[in-house]
């Protein structure tokens, strides 16, 4: 805004109006204040500047100020776990033997997920005209917590289960869950061979060759397993066939029961070192020597396979555990084999201690049977089956396959070749062919087989007692008798 007798300059933001009175000006304050009122200012006017400029004339004085708007703060979430596991469908990483794997997420019950921390809502402000001026809009977010997740304090998302983490996220919208189980919607194949999760797995399609699954919790498969590889911390269910291929449910019972066949071996041996001790310690030339040192010696003649037994035990616990990571909850393997390595052997009341440690590891891996891990499956063919507790096929049955159960084996079908194993009873339909195909069929010393048909060239074994059919049996219930011969009886 111009005359001759002053300028009014008015900047793009009407934050600032500047102000510049000529000498040919013959107003008064009074009269500026009309000329500043005409050009819209109504707020932030600075009185004393109005003066000056009328003083000190030929100059720009700001006459008006307005109060710029005050930004405020954003939304952010700031996440204790990768952004890429609560959105990515599986996480590629490269195992030791140079072939990737896919690790499915998962989080621990009461594991914080993410903190959602809430922005500050700016001030707003007013220009010389006396408009309001909103602030800077602040990016906000609706943050709600789904099934397996809840937010405590109003802004840290926490499982409430232990499962696979996920976000679904839609512009500002952000929704966080939980899930038990990780459900995969189609085949399992080469293109992502090898699945891992810390839960429950459900394949709704076929487990095609070359492929593997690794869960801690249950695996159900809606179609065939062929070519692959199956180990679960709990039970496996494959609605279709099982072909060429390798399950595991549970713990590894062969490896459990060499754990504690050796830990007996372990304990039998040092149970005999302290009275050797004992004589030793009355004899002059033995009394300067330290007790650990003479432990060790001691142990060196009467148990020279020690150093590999122990060494034997370590892999056995490495490798149970590395399938079943149950084990270590139950179990504080790695403490107990340190203890066992004779360098921290300090008095001889030390190996006393090892051997009820010892006993107590015996008795804990019984703990192991609580696991329910079960196998049931409509039809196995050159396939290998260890379930910690049953087997079930109840579909065509059992060809040429190896079946191993820490409990009993039921098969409704034929089995034809192979070899079953389990400690307690063993229940099937038909057994061989008549044209003598070689089946196995082996239970503990109490256990029991029950057969509708078997043919000739079976096997059974109860116990240490064998049996071979020469000819066809029918409805029969096979065990040791009152004097530990092994016995045919009708069922």
């Amino acid at each position: 805004m111009e005359s001759s007798t002053y300028e009014l300059i008015i900047d793009d933001s009407r934050l600032e109006a500047k102000l510049l009175i000529t000498p040919e000006f013959t107003g008064d304050e009074a009269e500026l204040e009309k000329i500043i009122s005409q050009a819209g200012i109504k707020f932030g006017i600075k009185r004393e500047a109005l003066v000056l400029a009328l003083v000190q004339r030929g100059k720009f004085y700001r006459i008006a100020e307005g109060l710029p708007p005050k930004p405020g703060t954003d939304d952010r979430i700031y996440y204790k776990i990768s952004q890429e596991d609560l959105t990515g469908e599986i996480i590629p990483q490269l195992d030791s033997d140079l072939r990737f794997s896919y690790q499915v997420p998962f989080v621990e019950k009461g594991q914080v997920i993410a903190v959602w921390e809430k922005g500050k809502d700016g001030e707003s402000g007013k220009d010389i005209t006396g408009k309001i001026i909103p602030p800077p809009k602040c990016r906000r977010f609706h943050v709600t917590c789904g099934k397996g997740t809840e937010c405590t304090d109003g802004k840290t998302i926490v499982a409430t289960i232990s499962g696979r983490p996920r976000l679904v996220q839609s512009l500002n919208k952000y929704r966080f869950e939980v899930s038990e189980v990780y459900v995969h919607n189609e085949d399992l194949t080469v293109d992502m061979p090898h699945l891992k999760y810390e839960g429950d797995i459900v394949i709704r399609g076929n487990v095609m060759e070359g492929s593997s699954i690794n869960a801690t919790g249950n695996v159900d498969i809606l179609g065939d397993v062929i070519g692959a590889t199956i180990v679960s911390g709990k039970s496996v269910q494959i609605r279709g066939n099982l072909i060429q291929s390798t399950v595991q449910a549970g713990y590894n019972i062969k490896a459990a029961q060499e754990i504690s066949e050796l830990l007996q071996k372990i304990t039998d041996h040092l149970a005999i070192i302290p009275s050797v001790l004992e004589q030793l310690k009355g004899q002059p030339k033995f009394q300067r020597i330290p007790p650990a040192t003479l432990m060790e010696k001691v142990l060196a003649l009467r148990y020279p396979d020690f150093n590999q037994d122990l060494k034997t035990l370590k892999q056995l616990f490495t490798e149970t555990v590395k399938d079943t990571p149950e084990f270590s909850r139950l179990l504080d393997w790695e403490n107990f084999v340190k203890k066992l390595s004779p360098q921290n052997w300090h008095q001889p009341n030390t190996i006393q201690e090892l051997i009820v440690e010892g006993k107590d590891f015996q008795e804990r891996l019984q703990d192991l049977d609580t696991i329910q891990a079960n196998i049931v499956c409509n039809y196995t063919l050159n396939s290998q089956l260890t379930a910690a507790q049953n087997i079930l096929v109840k579909g065509q049955g059992s060809l040429h396959s190896q079946l191993t159960a820490g409990d009993s084996i039921v098969v409704t079908g034929i089995v034809r070749g192979g070899i079953l194993k389990a400690k307690n009873e063993i229940s099937l339909n038909k057994v061989g062919s008549e044209a003598g195909a070689a089946t196995t069929l082996q239970v503990d010393n109490k256990g029991k087989i029950e057969i509708a048909i078997a043919y000739e060239n079976t096997l059974f074994i109860v116990g240490k007692n064998k049996l071979q059919l020469k000819s066809t049996l029918h409805n029969s219930r096979i065990k040791l008798d009152q004097d530990a011969r092994i016995s045919t009886q009708p069922r």
